[in-house]
């Protein structure tokens, strides 16, 4: 969760932290609008989770541009009027 522009920006994995818990959601808030600093805690197993993700998904990535013509890259935090011309485009996979 963050505000840019006073445009608050949600990711899946926010909407994953609400549905288990509503109070999490108010904490991301209340940090996104800078009430207080979030807490930094080093995991390593966090890290390995995360690098295997990023991993995961370049590879499927690369999977889709081998298997399809048009793939179409958004960039992390892309407006909802570049999501609506990425399909707009009639692009294979977005």
């Amino acid at each position: 969760m963050r505000i840019r522009n006073d445009n608050l920006t949600l990711s899946p994995t926010d909407l994953a932290g609400y549905l288990n818990c509503q109070h999490l959601t108010s904490l991301d808030l209340r940090a996104a609008r800078g009430e207080f600093e979030r807490p930094k805690v080093y995991s390593p197993v966090v890290e390995t989770l995360q690098e295997k993700g990023i991993e995961h998904e370049l590879g499927y990535l690369a999977y889709l541009k081998t298997k399809y013509a048009q793939v179409i890259e958004l960039e992390e935090h892309s407006t909802i009027e570049q999501t609506k011309v990425a399909m707009a485009s009639g692009a294979d996979v977005i």
